[in-house]
């Protein structure tokens, strides 16, 4: 806990190894609230705080991710305004982990007020080591406007497309597209929200080569679990631990 926020990490697992490769920082903030995350940070953005409440939970993510084995990656999730904060560059930079391993997500829910302030500050954070992501891709804002014009080193597919994929031949179609974009431009690709044993094939034979959901893990907030990731099991393993 670090003053009111604490963190679960979610794993992301290779889909052909079923070998865990890294983990979602996901915030928490104490039930007496009464509100979710995304209510929490509404909130927090309507009185103007809400860059210095996604800075809170990127140093708990920071700090917490020092619990984790050392081989996986780290992912947080900011929106443009924290991306573009000075505040954050000091933060990465004086992370207790290396900086290699983390990952910044940008959602694709809301806009980027100004993508060429945005693109420079990816050549800042490659120059640390530091990847950059597409959160909820296929989603939000200008569908993939994010993607063309960030050419981020990871997308990851949002869960409203992943959802019943094994039986919409649209969204197989539109997942084909991003893994050929990807291909193209040295990406990645993540599919979020897998809940299903159909969905799980379905994305596996279409070759994303990375996933996320219930099915793989739920979030957990206990270091002994996240111990148990840097142990390499079978995706049927990881399954009974949903």
């Amino acid at each position: 806990m670090y003053g009111s926020v604490s963190i679960a990490f979610q794993p992301i697992v290779c889909l052909d190894t079923g070998r865990v490769a890294g983990a979602e920082g996901l915030c928490r903030f104490p039930e007496d609230t009464r509100w979710t995350p995304e209510r929490c940070f509404i909130n927090a953005s309507q009185i103007g705080r809400g860059v210095e409440l996604e800075l809170l939970v990127v140093h708990a993510a920071l700090q917490a991710a020092r619990a984790l084995p050392a081989g996986l990656f780290v992912s947080v999730n900011v929106s443009s305004d924290a991306l573009a904060a000075r505040e954050l560059l000091h933060l990465l930079d004086t992370a207790p982990i290396r900086t290699d391993r983390l990952i910044l997500e940008l959602t694709e829910h809301e806009p980027v007020k100004d993508y060429a302030a945005t693109i420079s500050l990816r050549t800042d954070l490659r120059d640390r080591g530091i990847r950059l992501a597409v959160d909820d891709a296929g989603a939000g804002f200008a569908s993939f406007r994010h993607i063309v014009r960030l050419e981020p080193d990871l997308i990851k597919l949002d869960r409203e497309l992943v959802r019943g994929i094994d039986q919409d031949h649209t969204q197989r179609a539109l997942t084909k597209a991003v893994l050929g974009f990807t291909r193209d431009v040295g990406s990645s690709v993540v599919a979020e929200g897998i809940e299903t044993a159909g969905e799980l094939r379905t994305i596996t034979e279409l070759g994303v080569p990375a996933g996320q959901g219930y099915l793989l893990g739920r979030p957990s907030n206990q270091p002994r679990t996240w111990q148990s990731w840097g142990t390499p099991r079978g995706l049927g393993a990881l399954a009974e631990t949903a």
